[in-house]
């Protein structure tokens, strides 16, 4: 039996299919640029400059004009990973289970690949998060004052007290995270719109919804 390039296809549509469902941090980023851009390349990202407000005294003061020039960033494409087996027969180890075991090693193939961009893009975002906007560590769990669903109520004010804009923000929940959501009363138990809306408050539903 021949490894021909139909086979090959398969389980190159599979492995990115399961990868693209393994991922946490990846999920709440800008994509639109995969598949285009190659290794060592770099993509210029333009976001736009925030005007800045000055007094103003009515019929004294005179206006002064600001050009807002963007500023620029680069993305370099510079981290690489992998996964690899091999087996001496291939025919028989596809043989088994009609192939379902291949199957499953590329579907943990996924997974760990998922596990080292989540792991990388963590690690970023953590590093790039300005003080001001961090909070003082705090054990999870279901108690009074060290839930999850609190946690993002306080992450919330802390943005809006550092004057963040409302529009554009979300939160990455992690499987733990959601878990304790799904265990909060507050969170799960009133079944209406209104209520849902209510309860879970626009950053925790952009991310539920």
């Amino acid at each position: 039996m021949a490894w021909d390039a139909l086979a090959q296809t398969k389980w190159s549509a599979k492995h990115l299919q399961v990868l693209t469902d393994a991922h946490v941090f990846k999920l709440g980023t800008n994509q639109d640029y995969e598949g285009e851009v190659k290794f060592a390349a770099a993509l210029k990202i333009f976001m736009a400059a925030r005007p800045q407000t000055a007094a103003y005294v009515r019929d004294t003061t005179t206006i002064t004009y600001t050009r807002l020039t963007p500023s620029e960033q680069v993305l370099a494409i510079t981290e690489r990973q992998y996964w690899q087996f091999k087996v001496d027969d291939l025919e028989k180890h596809l043989a088994i289970g009609g192939g379902s075991m291949f199957s499953e090693q590329v579907e943990g193939g996924a997974w760990e690949l998922a596990d080292d961009v989540d792991d990388f893009l963590r690690d970023l975002m953590d590093a790039g998060t300005p003080s001001a906007n961090t909070l003082a560590a705090r054990t999870l769990g279901l108690g009074l004052n060290s839930n999850t669903y609190d946690l993002l109520v306080d992450l919330s004010r802390v943005l809006t007290e550092n004057n963040v804009p409302k529009s554009g923000r979300h939160v990455f929940i992690p499987p733990l995270a959601e878990g304790l959501l799904n265990k909060d009363e507050r969170f799960v138990s009133f079944n209406t719109a209104e209520a849902r809306r209510q309860i879970k408050g626009m950053p925790i539903g952009m991310v539920q919804d």
